[in-house]
């Protein structure tokens, strides 16, 4: 198996790189109001506990003139596909401080639904420019003993409504909002170098540079 040579490693690695997806609302760059960041490792090792970050923000930055605008995100919906279990979960920011939400997870610790309390802004320019709002929602995952080799998927979806009026760079609108999101890391084995030295700065020489 070899001996573990997390000191000596030269280069970034890859054992502790992560994979991140970003997801925005509405999807064009000049309207988008609501902005989504998944952040989870790119490997995980069996019997692993690792956390997903999932930071979020409204921005109404674009929004000029008299214009009015009421945003919210009302809860988010969590699947975990694979073998793993949600184990708990937590919040900080200026969107959702603490004790402003709230969330179960289901029976068998695959879905978390958290609602959102404080998640909400209502903004009219004409007397102020409208503050940014965010949420970092952290989720902390454990993965199975004795499970290798396959992927582990989380799903989750924002819930939430949005009403602007012109002078917004979405122009009038008024509905409901859902942003979906994905993101997959890679389960590997016992054996797998990232997994043979349990260290945080990383495993063997396996490095990306």
């Amino acid at each position: 198996m070899g001996k573990c040579g997390c000191n000596r490693c030269k280069g970034k690695s890859v054992c502790l790189e992560n994979n991140k997806v970003e997801e925005r609302w509405p999807t064009d760059p000049e309207e988008s109001m609501f902005f989504l960041t998944a952040i989870a490792p790119k490997f995980l090792c069996p019997g692993q506990t690792f956390r997903l970050q999932v930071p979020t923000c409204f921005s109404l930055a674009g929004c000029t003139g008299p214009a009015t605008a009421s945003v919210s995100i009302g809860f988010v919906e969590i699947n975990l596909n694979g073998p793993a279990t949600f184990q708990d979960f937590g919040g900080c920011g200026s969107g959702c401080p603490e004790g402003s939400f709230f969330g179960v997870i289901s029976p068998d610790g695959k879905e978390t639904l958290i609602a959102l309390g404080d998640y909400a802004l209502d903004c009219l320019v004409s007397v102020k420019p409208c503050p940014t709002l965010c949420c970092c929602l952290e989720l902390v995952i454990l993965v199975e003993e004795g499970a290798s080799n396959q992927p582990i998927t989380v799903d989750g979806t924002f819930f939430g409504d949005v009403n602007t009026s012109d002078g917004c760079p979405i122009g009038e609108f008024s509905g409901g909002i859902e942003v979906p999101f994905t993101i997959t890391s890679t389960l590997t084995s016992d054996t797998h170098p990232c997994c043979r030295c349990k260290e945080t700065s990383g495993c063997d020489c396996l490095h990306s540079d």
